[in-house]
């Protein structure tokens, strides 16, 4: 726990000099910058490590300066919906004909993040409403993140009926395509970009001797299916065997983690990475990265629980598992000099 604590400090110390820089270099953002700069310089100054002792269980006790970019935070929000699609995949029976299923969708990469980020918005609420109303959609997570090249893309956990891929495709290519009268055929690429897995602009043969432009819509489009097995819901297709894996692909954190105690190539690499990630909250500002539809709405009990990274609280904690009061075993003070905390046995504990 000290050392993802550590981990968690300097990765919002990097976010809080890229922000910084955001905000000479983008005067329109600078306000905004600055204060989420501000607010994750002073963010968990303090903290609290506990443990049971009766079963071991531990949580880390902070104030958490709850902005979207900040990792605890974003630590939290993961552990939650994965705690709550878990329960809902173990009480929630599927009805004949559906079964979850993972989708991931993604556009043409146009603009800057702020247009990407603005362009997947709707995509999300459109593909939300097409579950709904075409495939009887009973709960639904739809979260954006941000991939290399600042692909921003969709993810979307359903339990609804079966989904084509080739129809999901259909759909996605006539939003953007701009080939007049295409009938966007279901990936119409040539089988060279499909092996390079890239946007085609070759000519079909038409097959009386001319040729026609390809639809140059939206293509990638992936329907995992997932099952429940024991209780817990698994995914075919890749090595995500459980709720949790299934979860956290979908909804993620944006950031890598530690960024260490790097230097050189390794360390711009690592602040070039950052500046990415800020861009992409800011334009996720004033929205939610991940939404919830239908029954995935609903709060599962013990959802609070599941978080092992939680606010002070007078009353003290309790094992969520056993019962029992926790234990502080370990206090850290923020400590500029060694970019991290200095750790010691407290007196006493929030």
């Amino acid at each position: 726990m000290m050392a993802r604590a550590d981990a968690v400090k300097r990765t919002q110390l990097v976010y809080q000099h890229v922000l910084e820089g955001i905000g000479r270099d983008l005067p329109e953002w600078d306000s905004v910058a600055s204060e989420w700069a501000s607010k994750l310089a002073g963010c968990g100054k303090d903290v609290w490590l506990h443990r049971c002792p009766v079963d071991g269980a531990g949580k880390t006790v902070c104030s958490c300066c709850k902005l979207a970019i900040c990792p605890r935070q974003q630590r939290r929000y993961s552990q939650a919906w994965t705690h709550r699609i878990r329960e809902l995949a173990k009480r929630l029976k599927a009805p004949r004909g559906y079964s979850w299923k993972l989708l991931t969708v993604s556009l043409r990469q146009r603009g800057d993040v702020f247009a990407r980020v603005e362009a997947v918005v709707k995509l999300r609420a459109d593909l939300a409403r097409l579950l709904r109303d075409e495939y009887g959609m009973l709960a639904g997570v739809g979260a954006f993140e941000l991939g290399d090249h600042d692909n921003v893309h969709l993810h979307f956990l359903a339990l609804s009926e079966y989904v084509p891929r080739s129809i999901l495709q259909h759909w996605m290519q006539g939003r953007d395509c701009t080939v007049r009268g295409c009938h966007h055929p279901a990936d119409d690429r040539c089988t060279e970009c499909k092996t390079a897995r890239c946007p085609c602009h070759h000519y079909a043969e038409t097959g009386d001797g001319r040729t026609r432009p390809r639809c140059n819509g939206s293509w990638y489009a992936d329907v995992r299916a997932c099952y429940v097995r024991k209780g817990r819901l698994r995914s075919r297709g890749n090595a995500a065997d459980a709720a949790a894996e299934v979860v956290k692909y979908a909804c993620k954190p944006v950031t890598r983690g530690d960024p260490g105690l790097l230097d050189g190539a390794e360390l711009r690499a690592e602040v070039e990475h950052a500046r990415r990630v800020a861009l992409f909250h800011l334009a996720l500002r004033n929205r939610h990265r991940v939404e919830t539809y239908l029954a995935a709405r609903e709060r599962a009990p013990g959802e609070d629980d599941a978080i092992d990274d939680v606010e002070p609280t007078p009353e003290g904690l309790r094992c969520p598992q056993c019962g029992g009061v926790m234990h502080c075993v370990a206090y850290g003070k923020l400590t500029p000099e060694v970019a991290g905390y200095a750790w010691g046995r407290p007196v006493r504990g929030p």
